[in-house]
């Protein structure tokens, strides 16, 4: 009889992978029909090298490139020489989420053995607004939250029967999170792999480093040039530059001087972040940094372009010191904007600031936010559920967000709980848990160091929510009891 109903469970989860491509598919037939498409299909975003230099002499664009991890625009250059245009971000991005969906399921059946909740999760994630905006977005926002959950699912399998394949996909997730955000700082990867390991207490440092060395040599080689070319031991050098708009967004002018003459600060401060190169040359061209650079690289200026010119780097330099003292001078100014970013980190994701309408000349009723009006109030309405009311609700938290995160960080109260390392389905929810807090603990913390764009980056571990709130629930109805680990 336990064989009968165990043929018939599995029959009935045959079905899933199928219907849940037909409504991914269904969902991106929905978008093109309501005028979705990709906002640029040459894309010349401050994220990227110039794509005339990507186009034309890729190697030297990413050589000399120090604003932003190189993989993604290693990516839009070979799309440039194939196509002409951004086609392979957006392809990759239409895939990303088509293996984050696939994913989701995966991972929750194997955590929690509710195929039917992983079914629900992984059809709502393919459905919602921000997994149609974000693909058709030039950034890498859907890509790395893939990969996130890759790390995850491999996690999940290196001591099950694809062990190869789940070494070298945890492997290959690490390169790509490092090299695609640079919030992913090369430093988070022996981490990761630490407790990727943890279950293996006996043989924990046999199977931590040669993880651990496979994660770390692609990435530690860009690093490395980085440092030589521009004297920065990171993939890229906007850090500074984010932190900066801590101390100066919608900071009004006043307060701003008060605050850097009090403190002392470097008057570059008043200039504010991410301003143009030609706002910055006045400051930094007799910084030592500066000189020495531009001596060093003089041959190099065709593939420094405003936000990943020299300036851009000596100015980010500046800020490194500039802004602990304004943070010093003026705590009140950093704490406002702490808690504007958390504000943003917890709204919903498709509400982020530059997917809206009014933003780089963009007409009304013209953009894909506005295309998607009446299926976003949707999703607000039955799913996210905005706290307030009023003209800003847009920007209000999600009760659900908000929910799904206090369980997150209320669960560590109860780790005994979810850390158990005795084996099986025990010690595998316990290290996919240790983990995803780890990117999601990451992601949290640019709250501390960025305005602006923190739901986007919350977007980054977003399905990782999903999966973390099925698998929460599933065992909150079963009590809590052990749960066997199924295939």
């Amino acid at each position: 009889m336990a064989a009968f109903f165990g043929r018939m469970a599995e029959s009935s989860r045959a079905w899933h992978l199928p219907a849940l491509l037909v409504v991914f598919v269904a969902a991106r037939l929905f978008a093109m029909a309501a005028g979705i498409a990709p906002i640029a299909r040459l894309p010349d975003h401050w994220q990227f090298q110039n794509p005339q230099i990507l186009r034309d002499d890729l190697v030297a664009g990413l050589w000399y490139l120090h604003s932003q991890p190189p993989l993604w625009n290693l990516l839009y250059g070979l799309s440039l020489k194939l196509f002409g245009d951004g086609t392979l971000l957006y392809a990759t991005s239409i895939g990303s989420n088509l293996l984050s969906t696939v994913l989701i399921y995966r991972v929750i059946t194997t955590l929690s053995g509710a195929s039917g909740v992983a079914f629900v999760s992984a059809a709502i994630f393919a459905v919602m607004p921000a997994a149609l905006l974000y693909e058709n977005f030039p950034l890498s926002t859907s890509f790395v939250a893939a990969m996130v959950l890759l790390a995850i699912w491999s996690a999940t399998e290196l001591d099950g029967p694809q062990r190869r394949a789940a070494f070298l996909g945890f492997v290959l997730a690490m390169w790509t999170l490092t090299l695609s955000r640079a919030t992913f700082h090369i430093a988070m990867v022996p981490l990761a792999c630490a407790l990727a390991c943890l279950p293996w207490r006996d043989a924990w440092l046999r199977r931590f480093l040669p993880l651990l060395a496979a994660s770390i040599s692609l990435p530690l080689l860009v690093y490395a040039k980085n440092l030589m070319v521009f004297d920065t031991f990171a993939a890229s050098s906007w850090g500074p530059m984010n932190a900066a708009r801590m101390v100066t967004v919608e900071v009004p002018r006043p307060a701003l001087r008060e605050a850097m003459q009090r403190g002392r600060c470097d008057p570059i401060v008043e200039l504010g972040a991410f301003a143009w190169t030609e706002v910055y040359r006045p400051y930094v061209q007799d910084d030592a940094r500066f000189v020495a650079a531009s001596r060093r690289l003089e041959a190099a200026r065709p593939y420094l372009r405003d936000y990943n010119s020299l300036e851009i780097l000596a100015a980010a330099g500046r800020f490194s010191e500039a802004v602990p003292c304004m943070i010093a001078a003026a705590p009140d100014i950093y704490l406002e904007n702490v808690r504007r970013a958390v504000r943003i980190f917890l709204s919903a994701s498709h509400h982020y600031i530059y997917l809206g309408s009014g933003h780089e000349g963009t007409p009304r009723g013209g953009d894909n936010v506005d295309r998607l009006g009446s299926y976003i109030k949707v999703f607000d309405r039955a799913l996210w559920l905005p706290i307030g009311d009023g003209p800003a609700t847009s920007n209000a938290p999600s009760l659900l967000v908000v929910v799904v995160i206090a369980a997150w960080l209320t669960a560590w109260l109860f780790a005994r709980g979810w850390m158990s390392w005795r084996g099986g389905g025990d010690a595998v929810r316990s290290r996919a848990f240790a983990l995803g807090s780890l990117f999601f603990g990451i992601q949290l913390a640019t709250c501390l160091v960025e305005v602006l764009e923190n739901n986007r980056f919350r977007h980054e571990v977003e399905p990782l929510m999903f999966v973390f709130a099925a698998v929460a629930a599933v065992m909150a109805a079963r009590g809590l009891a052990p749960l066997s680990r199924r295939p």
